[in-house]
């Protein structure tokens, strides 16, 4: 069954900058993550870097400077200072935990001169829904920056009955898996364990989490791990359960 698209709407962590209030030593900017995230408690940090282009310098520290998030309101204003900006670009990263793995939404910033920024959106911005969806199974599309690679960084996803998306930080999910990808959009699927449905006219939410999937229940890459992790997932988890604070996007649908 395809889903058509007034069948689910998504939600997703981003940050905003308006290029006037720039100035060479500081940039004000609004982050909306997710309802029930507390930014604080979970080191959301930014960072920053100079460099030409959108895809993230993963295996680089920031050249400027990075900032931890000093509040648990999951939106806020707030400033990120202490800056030296120049007639340069600059990458600017919000990230769901304090790594760069978990780099989830970017803003490419570029100074042109006479103290003046532009500010624009990458071309591989955040982005999370439901395709398709059956009885037993559903599809998925996502995309996350330039850069970052999915199935490295731990990024999973993880489905609950419901619509209340505060609940995916700590209820247990009916199920998880991890993204399979090397590169940083693309497509993939759950497939529930046997004797469960997705149910007709329910609501359910899938949670795209940007890093935090354990070691013990990675699958290989044609999905079919060995019977102890097929158990553990079965089961809602394995000897360690996926990291929860780490969600970034969330797509709400009906069952079919």
């Amino acid at each position: 069954m395809i889903i058509s698209p007034g069948r689910f709407h998504s939600q997703l962590t981003s940050i905003t900058v308006e290029p006037e209030d720039i100035k060479s030593t500081i940039i004000p900017f609004r982050y909306d993550t997710l309802p029930g995230n507390q930014p604080k408690a979970n080191k959301n940090i930014v960072y920053l870097w100079q460099t030409n282009g959108e895809e993230v310098p993963f295996h680089e520290d920031p050249q400027l400077k990075s900032m931890l998030i000093d509040s648990n309101r999951a939106d806020n204003l707030t400033n990120f200072d202490e800056l030296s900006l120049a007639k340069e670009s600059y990458l600017l990263a919000y990230a769901v935990a304090n790594n760069v793995n978990a780099v989830v939404t970017t803003l490419l910033i570029k100074g042109v001169g006479d103290g003046r920024f532009d500010v624009s959106l990458p071309e591989d911005k955040l982005a999370f829904s439901v395709t398709q969806i059956g009885s037993t199974s559903l599809c998925y599309q996502f995309c996350v920056p330039r850069g970052m690679s999915p199935k490295d960084d731990g990024d999973w996803v993880g489905l609950w009955e419901g619509s209340t998306i505060s609940e995916l930080y700590y209820k247990k999910p009916l199920f998880s898996s991890p993204v399979l990808s090397d590169i940083n959009s693309g497509y993939g699927g759950l497939t529930l364990p046997e004797g469960q449905n997705l149910m007709s006219g329910i609501e359910y939410i899938l949670g795209y989490f940007k890093s935090g999937y354990k070691e013990d229940k990675k699958v290989d890459k044609e999905g079919s791990g060995k019977e102890e992790d097929k158990k553990n997932n079965q089961e809602g988890g394995g000897k360690e359960d996926p990291l929860q604070t780490t969600l970034a996007a969330v797509t709400i649908f009906t069952g079919p």
